[in-house]
């Protein structure tokens, strides 16, 4: 349970820098 809470929350985090980092 707490390792895909874990994936989900990294997956979060990755498309949240990548779409920051597309906008610069």
């Amino acid at each position: 349970m707490i390792d895909y809470c874990m994936s989900i929350l990294t997956s979060c985090l990755l498309f949240l820098w990548l779409n920051c980092y597309e906008f610069h």
